[in-house]
């Protein structure tokens, strides 16, 4: 039954629904990469989709930018539409000196200076956290895959332009990766419901380093990122097919590359890790290729 945000009937959306902030993103993803996609909501122009990926259903719904937004549509998702694992595929600003433009950022867990999480929890701090299945999926397929994300706490902000100087260097003192601003409201909603959550996170600019891409360069890598994302509608059993692996390597789209793949469940030894001074842990770490590519912060 339709909600006041959401115009889809029952049965419209997959279990497993990616969510961009941007609904012009989710077009992409569904138009271009997606088998028999239909429309399912078009309310306030925030456009979801549904379709097949590889005979898997998945859809895709943007969310807007920031939690207040996104955990509106996420939470009529889950209530009123059965969704069961929500997955944010997004940008973020770097903190970290170690990362690099273009480099994937898997959210373990998420600070925050909104007060939702403590509204849920009568005032009391919250441990915000991903799912502990999809992060280890996503790691163990990411390494299958020659993949070097980068796992540990992000923060999620209620301001995209911040009125106190020294914010950044707080938060990079305290071993934040990056900043974003919607995972905080999505690993909480997640707890309050009981359904699985992660945030892969690419980063877009560097704000320590005043580093950014340009608008024409992180469109192209956009679109080859969003070219492997339909994919983390697949099960947690079922291996992805050999032609899946021909097709993702040479696009070296770290993070679509990773969370086409991540919910597969298959167990993989860990490979050499380097931790810094923070403990963060860059993944695989000196065990495939280099590469780098980039995009700017796009939601």
């Amino acid at each position: 039954m339709p909600t006041p945000h959401i115009s889809a009937h029952a049965g419209d959306y997959a279990p497993t629904v990616l969510m961009p902030g941007d609904p012009l993103r989710a077009r992409y993803i569904a138009e271009h990469f997606l088998d028999e996609p239909r429309l399912v909501t078009e309310v306030r122009n925030m456009l979801g989709y549904t379709g097949t990926f590889q005979g898997m259903p998945v859809s895709v719904q943007g969310s807007g930018m920031g939690v207040p937004s996104f955990q509106i549509y996420a939470t009529e998702l889950i209530k009123d539409y059965g969704v069961e694992q929500i997955i944010r595929v997004g940008s973020c600003g770097a903190l970290a000196d170690s990362l690099q433009l273009g480099d994937v950022v898997l959210g373990i867990g998420a600070g925050t200076d909104s007060t939702v999480n403590r509204m849920r929890l009568g005032g009391r701090d919250f441990a915000a956290v991903a799912d502990y299945t999809l992060l280890s999926n996503a790691v163990a397929s990411a390494e299958r895959l020659g993949l070097h994300p980068v796992v540990g706490t992000i923060f999620t902000s209620d301001f995209f332009y911040d009125p106190n100087d020294d914010t950044f260097a707080l938060l990079e003192r305290y071993g934040f990766l990056a900043v974003e601003m919607e995972a905080a409201g999505l690993y909480g909603l997640a707890a309050e419901y009981g359904i699985r959550s992660l945030a892969i996170c690419t980063v877009s600019d560097h704000i320590k380093r005043g580093e950014a891409m340009s608008k024409r360069g992180s469109s192209a890598l956009l679109r080859r990122h969003d070219s492997l994302h339909p994919g983390v509608a697949a099960p947690l059993t079922r291996e992805p097919s050999p032609e899946f692996f021909e097709v993702s390597r040479p696009l070296r789209a770290p993070d679509v590359t990773l969370s086409a793949t991540f919910l597969n469940g298959h167990a993989v030894r860990p490979t050499k890790q380097k931790e810094s001074h923070h403990g963060h842990v860059r993944q695989g770490e000196g065990t495939g290729r280099s590469g780098r590519e980039s995009r700017r912060r796009a939601r």
